[in-house]
């Protein structure tokens, strides 16, 4: 009863998380972690306790990403491993066990690359391990379709670690790899909504590449492949805000790209025209969701831009200030998260290089 219970909290806690509701999802997690912590003492050696512990340490690290807690998120997530490590041991042979191993040499891995001073030599190690264990469970059971999927997932933050080191050639060639394996999953599943969602994101990690080497053209084409199909995705549950923001910050991406092909004006456009919802989208979900709160500032970097382009000096200045109290408020309540810190470092050059002043933020006072 009481496993069963732990994991309907958890599966509460996942519907939460996914609305971006990061603080009643941490509620349902901390709850399935508790009861899961009172099975493992009553049974230390019940490998189903041991192992649903393990997923509880997983997701209470999750949602501390979210948040941009990063040191937090890193003590749960080597808890996992400790837990994860002792199935392998018992069960070297269980792909299941081997698995969660190489899941969890992922996620430390990958969460090393959000830190403010990130190790990306270290996280590439990590991530070359969780890779070696992926297809080990591979060997293990070699059409299991889950592991397949994961083994892209690591592949992609192999490519970022790569660019963290500015080895762009060994990024994009990754990045062009995992490209081909999401198309070849999807062939067989050509309607799956989380499929074609991981293409669209993985889309969007290829642009990133392709952008950083200069080719603005092909990275115009793979980004709006990835608009195209998180729109489609939107458009099928127009009320989830989450699938909405995706959608339409990635096209004020492509926006950006657009204007770095010349085509000011039409980036412009598509700028304003989407500044209305975003700003809607942002309110109902960044209060609760780091990522969405670093990714509002930074459409309010871009819109800046824009009004400066325009000589509507004022506008410009509204929501530059806007975007460095965003992220400076980011940085204050997350310190060790890097992303904001570098959002806010680009927030302040700019409002430097028009102004010659600080924006005067939260920022401001504590240094």
């Amino acid at each position: 009863v009481l496993l069963e219970r732990a994991r309907t909290w958890r599966e509460t806690g996942l519907d939460l998380l996914w609305e971006s509701n990061l603080e009643a999802a941490m509620t349902e997690f901390e709850n399935s972690r508790a009861v899961l912590i009172e099975l493992h003492q009553r049974d230390r050696r019940s490998p189903e306790a041991l192992f649903e512990l393990g997923q509880a340490e997983y997701y209470v690290g999750e949602v501390y990403v979210r948040r941009g807690q990063i040191d937090e998120a890193q003590w749960h997530w080597y808890r996992y491993g400790v837990l994860t490590r002792r199935l392998v041991n018992a069960d070297p042979y269980n792909p299941t066990y081997v698995m969660e191993l190489a899941y969890t040499l992922m996620n430390i891995g990958a969460v090393e690359q959000q830190k403010l001073l990130p190790d990306f030599a270290s996280s590439l190690e990590r991530i070359n391990q969780a890779i070696q264990f992926n297809r080990i469970a591979l060997g293990l059971a070699p059409d299991n379709p889950v592991y397949q999927r994961a083994l892209t997932t690591m592949l992609e933050w192999k490519a970022d670690a790569h660019g963290g080191l500015c080895e762009l050639g060994e990024a994009l060639e990754v990045r062009q790899q995992t490209v081909k394996r999401r198309r070849d999953i999807l062939r067989s599943e050509p309607d799956d909504p989380n499929d074609r969602k991981d293409l669209a994101f993985t889309l969007n990690g290829l642009a990133n590449v392709q952008e950083d080497i200069g080719l603005t053209g092909l990275a115009r084409t793979s980004l709006q492949e990835a608009v195209d199909i998180l729109r489609s995705l939107s458009d099928a549950e127009p009320d989830h805000v989450r699938k909405a923001w995706e959608a339409l910050y990635r096209e004020t991406q492509l926006a950006h790209l657009i204007a770095r092909d010349g085509d000011t004006e039409r980036a412009a456009e598509i700028m304003l025209n989407h500044a209305p919802r975003i700003e809607e989208l942002a309110t109902a979900a960044s209060r609760a969701d780091t990522f969405i709160a670093i990714e509002a500032a930074l459409f309010d970097l871009d819109l800046a831009r824009v009004h400066f382009e325009r000589q509507q000096i004022a506008r410009g200045e509204e929501r530059l200030r806007n975007a460095a109290a965003r992220l400076a408020q980011a940085v204050v309540e997350h310190p060790e998260y890097r992303s904001a810190l570098d959002a806010l470092v680009h927030a302040y050059f700019e409002y430097w290089e028009h102004f010659e002043s600080s924006p005067g933020t939260e920022f401001d006072r504590l240094v």
